[in-house]
C-alpha cells in the first residue's frame, strides 16, 4: 500500500485529512537501459533539502534502485524534466549521463510531448483552445509562488498550451470541465497558469485559487502521456486516467462528452503541436 490516509479532527464538523507516503511507493512502468519512468504519486516532493521530509521521490529511488545513485549530483539521480508536488503522473529519469543529455537535447529541440488530463472548474464551450503568451514572477515578492500571464511579469518567458475539451458536467455539484493539456513548451506552473488565465482554474489548486479551492482531497492535473522518439529508442507511454467517474466515487459526473479519452483525441491533441 503506497499511501495512508489519517483524519484529524478539528472540531464537530471540521477534519483535515493527511496524506502519508512510503519509500515502497514507488510504481515504475518503464525500465530500459537508458530510462525509468515513473508514475508519480500526487502530494509527493520529487526532492528535498529538509531532513524532516523523509519519503520524496528521490528516497523512493534509493531505495528501489540504490545502484543507480550517484552521490557527485546534487538529488543522486537525472531527473529529466519536474513534476510539481500536487502533480501526480508519468515522470522520467536517465539512468545515466548521456542518456541525460540525449534527453534534454530532445525536450530543447521539442521532441518531447507531455499531456495532462485534467479537471477545470466551470464549463468550457469551445473544443479546442489555444493559450500563447508569456509567463513570468509576479512583481509582488509576497506572490512568489504564482507565475502571471501579464506585461508586468518579472523574467517574462514565450509559453503555449494547447486545450482539448473531453467532457463537461459536475464536480461535487459545480460546473466542471474535463481537459486535455499539451504542454508545447515547459514552463513553471505553466498549465496552471494558463488554465487560471482563460478563467478555469484546476480542481483543487489551492494556489491559483486564491486559497480558495480546498475541499478536493488533491489537485485534479495528471501527467497523463509522455513520448519521444529519440537515437535507438523510442518511448511512448500512457497511464490509466485517474480522473474516470468511478475513480472519482462519483464525485465527477460527467453529462455532456465531446472527445473520448483515447489515443484518437491525443493524437487531436498533439496533430498541430508547433
Amino acid at each position: 500500500m503506497t499511501t495512508k490516509l489519517v483524519q484529524s479532527s478539528l472540531s464537530e464538523d471540521e477534519t483535515v485529512t493527511c496524506i502519508i507516503r512510503n519509500l515502497e511507493g514507488l510504481k515504475v512502468v518503464y525500465e530500459s537501459d537508458d530510462y525509468l519512468v515513473v508514475n508519480k504519486d500526487y502530494d509527493l516532493l520529487i526532492n528535498s533539502d529538509n531532513p524532516h521530509i523523509k519519503v520524496t521521490l528521490q528516497t523512493q529511488l534509493e531505495n528501489k534502485y540504490p545502484e543507480l545513485a550517484n552521490p557527485n549530483l546534487g538529488h543522486q539521480f537525472h531527473f529529466c524534466h519536474r513534476l510539481d508536488y500536487a502533480t501526480s503522473g508519468l515522470l522520467c529519469v536517465a539512468k545515466h549521463k548521456h542518456a541525460a543529455a540525449a534527453m534534454s537535447a530532445a525536450m530543447s529541440n521539442r521532441r518531447v510531448t507531455k499531456v495532462y488530463v485534467a479537471l477545470l472548474r466551470g464549463s468550457i464551450s469551445q473544443e479546442l483552445i489555444d493559450v500563447h503568451g508569456t509567463i513570468g514572477e509576479p512583481p509582488d515578492p509576497a506572490l512568489a509562488a504564482l507565475r502571471v500571464c501579464a506585461d508586468e511579469g518579472l523574467r517574462q518567458r514565450q509559453a503555449h498550451t494547447r486545450l482539448l475539451l473531453l467532457q463537461t458536467g459536475h464536480y461535487n455539484g459545480a460546473e466542471a470541465s474535463k481537459v486535455l493539456l499539451l504542454a508545447a513548451t515547459g514552463r513553471r506552473h505553466q498549465l496552471r497558469a494558463h488554465c487560471s488565465s482563460l478563467g478555469y482554474t484546476i480542481v483543487g489548486d489551492y494556489t491559483y485559487s486564491n486559497r480558495q479551492d480546498t475541499s478536493p482531497t488533491r489537485m485534479m492535473l495528471h501527467a497523463y502521456h509522455f513520448s519521444v522518439h529519440l537515437n535507438g529508442e523510442s518511448l511512448d507511454i500512457t497511464t490509466e486516467d485517474p480522473f474516470s467517474e468511478s475513480s472519482l466515487a462519483s464525485q465527477w459526473k460527467p453529462a455532456v462528452t465531446w472527445n473520448e479519452l483515447n489515443k484518437e483525441s491525443l493524437l487531436k491533441l498533439i496533430k498541430k503541436k508547433s
